[in-house]
């Protein structure tokens, strides 16, 4: 029997809104998070200024934040999340910046003034930028959220928040993957920022399939999915919110692809082995050239000694000319792939500090 276009579309169709998936989607309420939001709209609101709502009261500066914790942990939407209320209820003014793809305080500059759409600020000079901004913000308060600091340089990093902070009225939300970035400051850059450290932890199982379960309702077709489906993704994610969205989306897609009127725990697998890869790629390539060396090395060793590693990464570059890093940069990088869970690091039965790193799968 023939089946017109329209009949095998509505046939396969399990996802009703894939906009419900995309990373910059916004709910309106937070599963898990509401308390600490609520922790770091009350930092925030000393210096919000006229407003519209009894939830942020004037009284002086805003609290700067160091807002940490793993990747896919909620800080990016708790803070998109707290902007785009304070747009609604306040006179303030905010804006989002990722410092991965504005890694200078000219690029941070120049992505705030076309945010807030400052005339005049064409001029492509550092200083001039600087001043208009001040300009433009000098009549009320102004949070700027700072994702991913943790990723320029060291200097730049610094030159980022030290030029925010000539401003008056501002309130600066850092975020990043660690506290490192914040300790490693300059002391007096640390002591001007004097920030509010927010921790934020990997979510639980259960939080993770009360966001699953909202995004399902709004994203996907009445009868298309399942509780046990979401509960697996949820023990699957490890507390990542990011890899479990993204492991329902390909999962919902697999289905359709496959004309299934439902996500299945066979297509549940298929989402999530779909979603490691894409997540292990998104955290290579947000990591330093030296990161993915020793990364390698590690994958290709599947365990190694932590002296091994810096005695073959010290040959290597020693063989193709390049400048190594320092004996405590490189264990700081190390870390880093740890927290990122790439490597699995132990103590080594042996003596002395020696820690057996292994790749994980």
């Amino acid at each position: 029997m023939y089946m017109s276009a329209t009949e095998i579309f509505e046939k396969s169709r399990v996802i009703n809104d894939p906009a419900v998936f995309l990373e910059g989607f916004l709910p309106e309420s937070l599963a898990g998070r509401e308390t600490l939001m609520q922790e770091i709209q009350t930092c925030l609101a000393p210096g919000i200024g006229q407003n519209r709502s009894r939830n942020f009261c004037r009284r002086d500066k805003s609290a700067n934040l160091w807002v940490w914790g793993p990747v896919g942990s909620g800080k990016t939407v708790v803070a998109k999340s707290i902007l785009r209320k304070l747009t609604r209820e306040t006179h303030a003014k905010g804006c989002y910046v990722n410092c991965w793809e504005h890694d200078s305080l000219y690029s941070v500059l120049d992505c705030l003034v076309t945010e807030l759409r400052i005339l005049g600020a064409e001029q492509q000079d550092t200083a001039f930028k600087l001043e208009r901004l001040r300009r433009a913000v000098s009549d009320g308060s102004f949070i700027a959220v700072l994702d991913e600091i943790d990723r320029p340089e060291p200097k730049d990093r610094e030159a980022i928040i030290h030029g925010l902070l000539t401003l008056e009225r501002v309130g600066l939300v850092c975020i990043s993957d660690s506290e490192d970035a914040y300790f490693a400051l300059d002391e007096r850059i640390k002591s001007r920022l004097n920030p509010k450290i927010v921790p934020f932890q990997p979510y639980s199982d259960r939080e993770i399939l009360e966001i699953l379960i909202s995004r399902a309702e709004k994203g996907l077709v009445p009868g298309s999915w399942t509780r046990p489906a979401l509960e697996r993704i949820a023990h699957l994610a490890k507390g990542d919110a990011r890899i479990a969205i993204l492991t329902l989306h390909n999962a919902a897609e697999a289905a359709e692809l496959e004309s299934a009127a439902k996500v299945t725990p066979g297509y549940v697998e298929k989402g999530w082995n779909h979603a490691k890869d894409v997540k292990k790629n998104w955290l290579l390539r947000n990591l330093t050239a030296d990161h993915r060396l020793l990364y390698r090395m590690i994958l290709r060793r599947r365990e190694i000694l932590s002296g091994e590693l810096w005695e073959f990464y010290q040959d290597h570059c020693a063989a193709t000319g390049k400048d190594p890093i320092a004996l405590r940069t490189f264990s700081d990088y190390v870390n880093d792939l740890g927290r990122a869970r790439l490597i699995e690091i132990t103590r080594a039965r042996v003596r002395g500090k020696v820690r057996l790193l292994r790749a994980l799968k």
